[in-house]
């Protein structure tokens, strides 16, 4: 599972409120053989990551982290991908 958040959040907060994160606390409880990850960007300034360069810029971010992610000893391992993501988030996850 990726979460990637939308304007104005962060990768921790935009999944919960101040104590807990539903990502962690319920749904890796829920499938614990699961991989959470969440995907930060600088979303507080309108400059940057809201243009469509710096959407892309962001697209590519994200995708070469997964590639990073990928266990390259066991390419025949089928691991589908899902993705939560708010708003701008969504732009960028479509972009990828």
């Amino acid at each position: 599972v990726v979460a990637v958040h939308g304007y104005h959040g962060d990768r921790h907060t935009s999944w919960g409120g101040p104590y807990s994160n539903w990502l962690e606390d319920s749904l890796h409880v829920r499938y614990p053989s699961s991989r959470i990850l969440t995907f930060g960007y600088d979303a507080h300034g309108i400059k940057g990551t809201s243009t469509r360069a710096g959407i892309k810029e962001k697209a590519v971010q994200l995708l070469d982290e997964l590639v990073k992610l990928r266990e390259p000893e066991k390419p025949d391992l089928f691991r589908p991908l899902i993705f939560i993501s708010q708003d701008l988030g969504g732009i960028i996850v479509k972009e990828v």
